[in-house]
């Protein structure tokens, strides 16, 4: 056991020194950038049903024809909740009759299907609401903190049925696989299956040394699935975190195992192979002992946002009753963690002084086949939750303007019901959070109709009409990417429409 416990350290230790062997010896920081930005991109993994989750709420258009598809086992009632939105700045009453919206004597899916939240400033104009169970989601909507991009998918191009049944557009290749369409939302490209880097590691290789000598590169990956293909890249520009933070590095935690571990690491080398071995291993050596230094700094009494409370008046990032909105038992507070994760990396870094960051995050549990008034509805809260609780830690920092969450899913689900749950679909709604996002709602929402104009099936696949390299280069652009960057990472860009390819959401 103890030499596989060695074994074991020794490569943790030498998978940071072939990162850092691999760094080149002349990084090129970006000057240009004066302020601090972070960028957490959210993949709600297996396939969101954006149908349930943003509800068209136009009674005689939008709502009307959701409410003719989707069966009453799935169908969100057209009941706006609105009015009772504004207790959640307060303290939601549990209390049976109190007139809670949430509370349900039966399961989370009564609360799921009660009602949804209609939004009325900016872009939204009534005609678009969010779930019941995303109060928080909603909330920071009506603050004008939210944007919902409608009909985002893989597409080379904006085309229609008739280009697409023709031949004259090509449509993409299995685009309702969860492999290959995984494959389409890393890269940004629809064009191909194979691709050299995905979108935000072709960031990384145009910013190489965008945060000087830290060992903070551009991303950092919390997922639990190890590195994704949406940060695979040329050069390394990724750190991986699990979100319980850095592993201690075993047998070099008492001072004396230090000093004898340093003396040893500083000796001369006169091997030119050895002396690189030891100085990468060194640099290795010194990331593992920052990145667990700078965790516990932000994880106990130093932690900027500890004496935060969320909605309800609870610490932050926590399971109770109260944030459960009295649906407990099934509600996905496992994604919390992430969350949390996310928001002490942000702290981090702006105490570090970098300049750029992102932040990848997977939420799995989106394939909802079956059971859907219950899968999606504990996924829908305890999303809505992470959510809420991650802005409040962002504007306890004053850092609002300066970082935006978005979300990416594989493709969106049918808008047919499959007795209890949806298949596959294509193109669905996701969502941007922020203090410099412009709120309101983004891009043509799509005929429902089952085998109209907007669908490639009978069984409700939706014609995606925004692609993800419009949803990106939107997002790239207000992270400071130039034009020419953007249009390099994202090469399918120039198939759409100039004044399209920024789609808007941010300010200005």
């Amino acid at each position: 056991m103890k030499r596989d416990k060695s074994k074991r350290d020794f490569l943790k230790i030498m998978g940071g020194a072939v990162a850092a062997y691999a760094l080149p010896s002349n990084l090129t920081a970006n000057d240009d950038f004066d302020d601090y930005k972070a960028l957490v991109i959210v993949n709600l993994a297996g396939g969101n049903d954006s149908l349930n989750m943003f509800i068209p709420a136009n009674e005689t258009k939008g709502y009307k024809q959701y409410s003719s598809i989707r069966s009453d086992v799935l169908k969100v009632k057209n009941r706006d909740l609105t009015a009772k939105l504004g207790p959640i700045n307060q303290a939601l009453s549990l209390t049976k009759g109190s007139g809670n919206p949430y509370y349900s004597e039966k399961s989370l899916s009564q609360a799921y299907l009660n009602g949804f939240y209609t939004h009325k400033k900016g872009t939204f104009n009534n005609n678009i609401a969010t779930n019941a169970l995303m109060p928080e989601v909603a909330h920071l909507m009506n603050q004008g903190k939210g944007a919902i991009i409608y009909n985002v998918g893989s597409i080379t191009q904006k085309a229609t049925k008739g280009e697409y049944r023709s031949g004259a557009v090509k449509i993409p290749t299995s685009y309702a696989s969860h492999l290959d369409a995984g494959k389409y939302i890393a890269s940004g490209q629809a064009g191909a299956l194979t691709f050299a880097t995905g979108w935000l590691g072709g960031l990384g290789d145009k910013w190489q040394g965008i945060n000087g000598s830290s060992v903070y590169k551009l991303t950092a990956n919390l997922s639990p699935y190890g590195r994704e293909k949406m940060l695979f890249g040329q050069k390394p520009s990724t750190i991986d975190f699990p979100y319980t933070g850095p592993s201690e590095l075993k047998g070099y935690d008492t001072q004396s195992q230090k000093d004898t571990l340093d003396a040893t690491l500083a000796l001369e080398r006169r091997d030119l192979f050895k002396k690189l071995f030891y100085e990468k291993r060194n640099t290795a050596l010194n990331e593992i002992k920052t990145t667990i230094s700078d965790w516990k700094s932000v994880s106990k009494e130093n932690n900027p946002f500890l004496g935060t409370n969320n909605a309800y008046g609870e610490k932050l990032f926590t399971k109770t009753k109260l944030s459960d909105l009295g649906v407990n038992k099934t509600v996905k507070t496992s994604y919390l963690p992430y969350f949390e994760a996310a928001a002490k990396l942000i702290a981090i870094g702006k105490r570090q002084g970098l300049k750029r960051q992102v932040i990848y995050i997977t939420l799995t549990g989106w394939d909802t086949h079956t059971n859907a008034f219950d899968l999606h509805s504990r996924n829908l809260r305890g999303l809505s939750m992470g959510v809420g609780d991650f802005q409040k830690a962002i504007d306890s920092m004053s850092l609002t303007n300066n970082v935006t969450l978005a979300t990416v899913s594989e493709f969106s689900r049918s808008t047919a019901v499959n007795k209890t749950g949806t298949d596959h679909g294509w193109g669905g709604s996701q969502f941007v959070i922020g203090g410099a996002v412009k709120g309101g709602a983004y891009g043509e929402f799509p005929d429902l109709t089952l085998g109209g104009k907007d669908d490639i099936s009978s069984r409700g696949r939706v014609i995606p009409s925004t692609s993800f390299s419009q949803y990106y280069a939107t997002m790239l652009k207000w992270f400071g990417a130039k034009d020419d960057e953007i249009h390099t990472i994202l090469p399918e860009l120039r198939n759409f429409d100039k004044n399209k390819q920024d789609l808007g959401f941010f300010r200005v």
